[in-house]
């Protein structure tokens, strides 16, 4: 056989695609996620191909997926504000849950993941090329891989054993805690540093939290 021949033969034919690992249907995508909605796009869009080809009546071609918007920088900036206004500078509803209010909605989120799991894996197997089963793995590998996030959280003890209390440096949690013994060691991380680890603005954090450094 020919390297020509070998390489014809890797373009399939659509009725050789078994029913089972076909796509029922192109994912033509026409929302967007911003301030947690999906809203309308009836703007541009860009179409997803996979890099398996098919043979058609015009020829070889690549099979498409679907599409998705196009957002511009007005949607980003929108998104952005509203991401903002939710954090409300550590204040929001998110950053204030405790623990167990946070594991809940990631277990929530786990199970309607699962319910998707069908349509992802194909979605993997068409879009990288990836075999079922490897995209199947790389699933399920993704689910375990929150379980264990959220039992390693656990684990987590409530005070931290860092040779003072919080109390001592007057802070009110043990992020900020950490943060402010991070920033008095001599040697230690500086406050940008520190900052930028724990996802925290420089400024208003060090005038609350950090007293020394």
């Amino acid at each position: 056989m020919t390297f020509q021949e070998q390489l014809d033969h890797l373009i399939i034919e659509k009725q050789a695609i078994p029913e089972a690992f076909a796509l029922p249907e192109l994912i033509e995508q026409r929302t967007y996620l911003s301030d947690g909605e999906l809203v309308t796009w009836d703007g541009p869009t860009h179409e997803v191909f996979s890099p398996i080809c098919m043979h058609t009546p015009d020829g070889v071609q690549r099979i498409k997926i679907g599409s998705y918007p196009v957002c511009t920088e007005k949607e980003a900036k929108i998104a952005l504000d509203a991401a903002c206004k939710a954090y409300n500078d550590g204040r929001g509803e998110w950053p204030t849950m405790s623990v167990a209010q946070r594991i809940n909605c990631v277990e929530q989120f786990v199970v309607k993941m699962l319910a998707q799991k069908e349509i992802v894996v194909k979605l993997i197997m068409w879009e990288i090329g990836k075999t079922y089963a490897d995209s199947e793995k790389e699933f399920d590998r993704t689910v375990e891989y929150i379980y264990a996030t959220i039992e390693a959280l656990k684990d987590i003890p409530a005070e931290l054993n860092l040779g003072c209390s919080r109390s001592d440096i007057g802070t009110h949690s043990n992020r900020k805690f950490a943060e402010s013994t991070s920033v008095s060691k001599i040697d230690g991380p500086s406050r940008t540093q520190v900052c930028l680890r724990a996802g925290q603005g420089v400024g208003r954090t060090q005038d609350c939290y950090m007293f020394s450094e």
